[in-house]
Parts: C-alpha cells; structure tokens; sequence
C-alpha cells in the first residue's frame, strides 16, 4: 500500500497508518511504537518483549529422529507454544514404540527455555517458559565463537598427548551445550526484528558455525571409533593451521578488515591445496579439516553480509 507524506512545520515528515491494521493490533491514541529500518523500507511495529506464536502438531507414528526434527525446527522459527498430538507412540531408531512424553521430554532437554507444561490423554503443550533478552544474541553468539575455538585448541591438545579420554569429555559435554546455543541463536535471529535486514547473514552464519561444531564432534567420534588416537607431526600442523583460520575469522567477525579478509581467504585456499600422504586414520582427519576450511571459506559470504 502507499501512504502521502505530509510535513509538520515543514520539518517533521507524517504519514498515516491504515485503520484496520490499527483494530488489529489495538493501537490507540498517544502509543509509542517501534521503527525499525530494513534495507531501504522502515518497518513499523507494535513493542512487545516476544510475540506470542502457536503451532500444533500431530506426531502419532512418526520416528524419534523426525520428531527431532520436527520441534527443532519450530523451535528455531519462533514459536512460543507447541501442542503435540499423538495417538499412538513414538518409533525409536531401533523400530521398537517408545513412550511419547518420554521422548518429547528428551527433545525440549535440547531446547533453551521450552518445557512441557500441560499434558492430557492423548497429547501434551511444549510452551516458553523463559523469555528472550534485548541484546542477547550478541551475547551468545560471541560465546558460541569461543566454546569453538576453547573445543579445537582442546581436541588438538588432546591428540598431542594422545587422550582418548579427552576426546570423550568433549562428545559428552561441549557438543551437547554448543548444539543447545546453535538453537538459541537461531530462535532469536528469527524473532527479533533488529536482525531482519541482514537476517539471511546471520542465519547462514550461525549455521556454518554450527557444521565446524559438528565437524570437530566427527573428529572425535571417528577417533574413538577406530581406537587410534596417535596422528603424524604433518596432520597435527595442519590442525593447528586450521584452528588458526577459525581464530582469525572469528577476530575479523569482531574487528572486521577487508584486507585482513583477503588474506584469509587466500591463506585458507592454499592451506586446502595440501597434499598429504599417510595411514587412513590421518587421511579421515585430514579431510574434515578440509570441510572446516570449506566453511570458513564460505562464511566469507556471510561476514561481509554482516558487515555491508
């Protein structure tokens, strides 16, 4: 729709608001509301700490890993109360019926803020109990940031000294509480109206954050998998190389430098161009290594997105 500008005192630029927009959402005479600017357009809001929004999901018969899915997924696009209908029980991985609640209950353990409040036959609601804070993705996206580079430090000191317990204490702590924070960013960036214009940014950032977590976690669990935690001189440098770009990414993040930029992105194209020979075990680490690179590289995109 289109609006006329008029001027107040040939100064103060007015335009009016549409009427049933204003019904809506009860706007009333001397209310202060919110004005964001969005690119080249000026987004006009009615303030409130976190809209309220429901969603309501029948899962009878559906997989553990799907329901996973499922609620993580409306987690992060925002929505405040979940009702979850489910007739029969959840099928776990194994094929076998599990106990709906129990497995609702082990998805929302992933999901800051959320819990099942109400629960009747037949189905249960998964509403916020915590409400988001102004300011706090900036927060929790700086500590994301450094529990990435505290878990690669750690991993390559761990297979420096060759700690196969080490590399457990990682799977069993760090993954699960940078997965948990993952989510949160995510939550905020789609709910929070200040991140709208660079939305796109933010969100395919946090993402590629979110892999090299991942790729670390892989790291681990392939290690132990195999049972050989020992690695080549060469591997381990070019782990520390890697963990190097990540560290200097996240400095540009904070400190952003267009030819500090260049540099890193031509320091991470010859750092990917190494040839390696070795045993399998080196060749596996090496080659996630390699993917951690790919998304720093990639996240290039994204930093200038931020940035511009």
């Amino acid at each position: 729709m289109k609006r006329k500008v008029i001027f107040l005192a040939g100064k103060t630029g007015v335009v009016s608001l549409p009427s049933r927009w204003m019904r809506t959402y009860n706007i009333s005479k001397g209310q202060e509301l919110e004005m964001t600017e969005v690119l080249s357009g000026l987004l006009i809001a009615k303030p409130t700490d976190h809209a309220e929004s429901k969603a309501q999901l029948d899962i009878s018969g559906i997989n553990s890993r799907l329901l996973f899915r499922y609620l993580n997924t409306l987690y992060k696009k925002g929505y405040t109360e979940i009702k979850l209908i489910y007739k029969e029980g959840i099928v776990g991985l194994d094929g076998k019926k599990e106990n709906a609640l129990v497995s609702i209950q082990h998805v929302c353990d992933y999901l800051i803020g959320m819990e099942i409040v109400k629960q009747g036959e037949s189905y249960c609601v998964i509403k916020e109990v915590t409400s988001l804070k102004e300011g706090e993705f900036e927060v929790l996206l700086r500590r994301i940031f450094l529990m990435l580079l505290s878990t690669s430090k750690d991993l390559l000191a761990f297979l420096e000294k060759r700690d196969s317990e080490g590399l457990k204490n990682i799977i069993d702590f760090m993954d699960p509480n940078m997965g948990k924070l993952f989510k949160l960013c995510q939550r905020i960036i789609s709910t929070e109206r200040k991140y709208w214009d660079k939305l796109v940014s933010f969100a395919l950032l946090t993402e590629k954050l979110e892999c090299v977590g991942d790729i670390y976690s892989e790291i681990c669990r392939d290690l132990k998998l195999n049972g050989k935690v020992e690695l080549q001189q060469d591997t381990l440098e070019y782990f520390s190389d890697t963990n190097d770009l990540l560290e200097r990414f996240y400095s540009l993040f904070y400190k952003y430098s267009v030819i500090e930029l260049n540099k890193l992105h031509l320091d991470a194209k010859v750092l990917k161009g190494q040839k390696f020979t070795g045993s399998l075990v080196d060749a596996m680490v090496v080659t996630k290594l390699k993917e951690v690179n790919n998304r720093v590289r990639e996240g290039i995109d994204d930093l200038i997105g931020v940035n511009v």
